[in-house]
């Protein structure tokens, strides 16, 4: 079946994605789901808070967002987004975030520590700026 032309569609994040993934969130506006606030990013260098890719939105074979596990102060786990500068309404914004927790879930499961995953997120983010 041939997807509609500006669809947009939820997919899980690869290996692939992650030069594309570094640059939305780089121009992109991020949005924690928890406070609705959205930050713009000035910095070069990919943070913590880039997190674990879970999910990206797709439009027109372009990623125009992507959903990623965050480990907030060490003791929680959060579902955060980061999308481009083209609008995007907030129902695909509810469906990457819900296709994203069900792949956090079958990925790490229910009890995946904060601790564990602030270890993770800190290795891929010197692995991204050694190479970028």
């Amino acid at each position: 079946m041939e997807k509609q032309h500006d669809e947009q569609f939820c997919r899980p994040v690869y290996l692939e994605d992650m030069r594309a993934l570094v640059s939305v969130y780089r121009s992109g506006n991020q949005t924690n789901m928890h406070d609705q606030q959205s930050v713009s990013l000035a910095a070069n260098a990919v943070q913590a808070d880039f997190g674990i890719p879970l999910a990206i939105l797709q439009q027109d074979q372009q990623i125009i967002g992507f959903a990623r596990a965050v480990c907030v102060e060490g003791r929680s786990i959060e579902i955060h987004t980061c999308f481009d500068q083209k609008s995007v309404d907030n129902i695909s914004k509810r469906k990457l975030v819900l296709f994203s927790e069900e792949i956090f879930k079958q990925n790490f499961g229910d009890l995946c520590e904060a601790k564990r995953l602030a270890i993770d997120i800190s290795n891929l983010v010197r692995w991204i700026n050694q190479w970028n």
